[in-house]
């Protein structure tokens, strides 16, 4: 066999994974003459002493040797074959776990996420993708992967099983949570200066107004309705901007569930708008000691509503929350005239950070038009423990 290559500098994540086909299409001894195993190729028939096939034989193993794209190919009941040894790093996998099912080593990055991914890809004969984090022994050595399952055909029409590569983006993970933070730090100083001093200064304006009208009719000078117009008008500013408020800086998820929250908003957007909007659902116990992923379904649904209220001219938007042994499913949906075709800036960002708040905490999140008309932004978050659960889409 020839030596793998000096130079592996070319090999990109792209190229390695459009190589990684050539595999896919030679891995099985019946058809290429060789077994994978986790170690070198092993040539099993006649074919394997010829020449291409011998050729083929040591591409593959340079490629294997020298890739930095961790893949791990599993079969059509989802056990893992073979894989690459970047892969035995990233993921975590060795060699006593060939021949077991992928859901065994599943819990050392993504959990449900990953396996739901997993088994969509290989039923639905779909690419998927999913960001995950592997914990390590250490707080310091925590990874965040960029997993890809997408499903291979060596021989069509048939599924054979799907090909799982991940990269580590520890580092563009870490940097959109720096993003995050920072701008829940702006959402509440904004939401604090508005209840602290524009609610204020408004409330004292409107009494002032107040004190004018009434001294404009104990002297029966001109200008008293004009005086009660403006009383008027800054108590029902101070009152919206009070509400708008208490929608950026939302009740205390350490002393109230996310279903409280959620309502409490409901109550809060109806208030801003010639809408209605509504809660139903519940929280799960599950949720209690996850804060963090509680925090972000908030703020997606926030965002949703927001979105809606803004631009889709609704007249009822309905916020639920729907827990299962496996999985909870946040849904907002409206009636609005759905999602523009282009959308501008503020629009754009609100969807990509509604994207990575899912992301950040391994779940799913679509949006798409309602069959009645309007959109339905759906986000699914797989529970500790849970089984096959959805994606976003279903």
């Amino acid at each position: 066999m020839s030596s793998p290559p000096n130079d592996t500098s070319a090999l990109s994540p792209i190229n390695d994974e459009q190589r990684l086909t050539s595999v896919q299409s030679v891995r099985k001894s019946d058809a290429s003459g060789w077994e994978n195993t986790s170690g070198p190729l092993q040539e099993t028939g006649s074919s394997g002493g010829s020449e291409p096939f011998r050729k083929m034989k040591e591409d593959v193993e340079s490629l294997r040797a020298t890739t930095d794209m961790a893949a791990l190919f599993l079969g059509p009941d989802l056990t893992i074959e073979y894989f690459t040894p970047h892969a035995a790093e990233l993921l975590g996998v060795g060699a006593g776990d060939v021949g077991r099912p992928f859901a065994t080593i599943t819990e050392r990055f993504g959990g449900a996420c990953v396996l739901e991914a997993a088994r969509t890809a290989h039923r639905e004969a779909e690419v998927c993708e999913r960001e995950v984090r592997r914990a390590g022994r250490a707080e310091q050595t925590e990874r965040w992967l960029a997993v890809r399952v997408r499903p291979y055909r060596p021989d069509e029409p048939a599924l054979d099983g799907v090909v799982l590569t991940a990269i580590d983006i520890t580092e563009k993970h870490t940097l959109e949570q720096g993003l995050t933070e920072v701008e829940e730090q702006v959402r509440r100083k904004v939401g604090r200066d508005l209840h602290d001093t524009v609610c204020s200064d408004l409330a004292g304006m409107a009494l002032m107004a107040e004190g004018l009208r009434r001294r404009l009719e104990e002297q029966d000078v001109p200008g008293a309705e004009i005086a009660e117009k403006i009383q008027s008008i800054a108590q029902a500013s101070a009152d919206r901007a009070r509400r708008l408020s208490h929608t950026l800086v939302p009740p205390s998820l350490k002393e109230k569930d996310l279903a409280f929250a959620l309502g409490h908003l409901c109550r809060e957007q109806g208030a801003l708008g010639t809408f209605t909007c509504e809660f139903e659902g519940e929280c799960p116990d599950a949720l209690n000691d996850r804060l963090d992923a509680a925090a972000h379904l908030y703020h997606i649904a926030n965002e949703a509503v927001t979105n809606a209220r803004r631009h889709a001219q609704p007249d009822h938007i309905c916020v639920s929350l729907r827990p299962s042994a496996e999985r909870l499913v946040l849904a907002v949906q409206d009636d609005g005239t759905g999602v523009p075709e282009e959308l501008d800036a503020a629009e754009g960002l609100g969807l990509r950070t509604m994207h990575c708040r899912a992301d950040m905490i391994g779940a799913s999140l679509s949006v798409a038009p309602r069959e009645e008309g309007g959109t339905v932004v759906r986000c699914v978050l797989p529970l500790e423990g849970g089984g096959d659960a959805p994606t976003a889409s279903s």
